[in-house]
């Protein structure tokens, strides 16, 4: 299932992607160089510090949606929460990971990064385990994980195809994952705007650069294909994926209090445009209960 505006959108050639995996490498080099680890520090403090949050926020809603008691039973009721298992992939700085301890206490919380610089950073939040590995090398048996999420990553994995089959095959039965990334087919009057909305010329180069590197959804699509995962949906801008005033937007919003204020929060901070959630995707992968893709 797909959700989209397609006049918010441009569909990208294969010439347009022929460079794509160039453009993947110069994205990757502000997480691996020093100094453009330290910028991407002040980035993230100023613009992902929340949309990670939210991204967190989301896994957690669509993971307790079908396994567990909700938040609200668990305060009303006093349901205690099982432990899980939780992965978060591309890591980075560690902030992912101190937030899912401070909102599961009683998971096991593992974080894997490739890059030598983001790994010390985050072993310095003293979180959770952290492991130096990319996803396509993860160094875990299969079927380890409740939850596994991706924040703005996806665009810099090596193969994307061999990290989804890794992805599908560490998940538990029942188990879900939550890959959130930039897409690559906003049209350039979107592109715009949100340049305009970062004050200095690093920023934006940063920021353009991820762009470039990012996937169109027919590009993940046929990813999802080759890896032969068929239980997903992809969903496009919005909140989660859902459009923004659509109803299931809204439910969302009036049953979590956490999502609700993470929202009112985003249009104070970061971008201040309800617009940039359209240059988002959201891909939700989730291992049935019985064997079989």
């Amino acid at each position: 299932m797909v959700f989209q505006d397609p006049d918010q959108f441009v569909i990208q050639t294969s010439a347009d992607r022929s460079a794509g995996r160039s453009a993947g490498r110069a994205a990757q080099k502000w997480f691996s160089d020093t100094e453009n680890v330290k910028f991407f520090r002040e980035f993230e403090a100023e613009y992902l510090r929340l949309p990670r949050k939210l991204c967190v926020e989301i896994a957690l809603d669509s993971l307790d949606a079908s396994a567990g008691p909700s938040a609200v039973e668990e305060r009303l009721l006093g349901w205690p929460r099982p432990p899980i298992d939780i992965l978060d992939v591309g890591c980075g700085t560690g902030s992912n990971l101190l937030y899912l301890q401070e909102r599961r206490p009683e998971a096991k919380i593992i974080g894997i990064d490739p890059e030598p610089a983001m790994i010390d950073l985050a072993t310095e939040t003293k979180s959770a385990e952290i492991i130096q590995a990319t996803i396509e090398n993860a160094p875990f048996e299969p079927e380890s994980f409740d939850l596994i999420i991706s924040h703005s990553n996806f665009r810099l994995w090596n193969e994307p195809v061999e990290g989804l089959k890794k992805i599908y095959q560490l998940l538990k039965p029942g188990g879900l994952a939550y890959i959130l990334d930039l897409r690559g087919d906003v049209t350039p009057d979107l592109r715009q705007h949100l340049l305009e909305r970062l004050d200095s010329e690093i920023k934006r180069q940063f920021f353009a650069s991820q762009l470039e590197a990012a996937y169109t959804p027919d590009q993940i699509k046929n990813f999802l294909e080759q890896a032969a995962i068929t239980h997903y949906t992809l969903g496009l801008g919005g909140l989660g994926g859902y459009p923004i005033r659509s109803s299931a937007a809204f439910a969302l919003l009036q049953k979590n209090e956490y999502i609700a204020e993470l929202v009112f929060r985003l249009s104070q901070e970061g971008f201040r445009s309800s617009r940039s959630a359209d240059a988002t995707l959201h891909l939700y992968i989730r291992r049935p209960m019985t064997k079989g893709i």
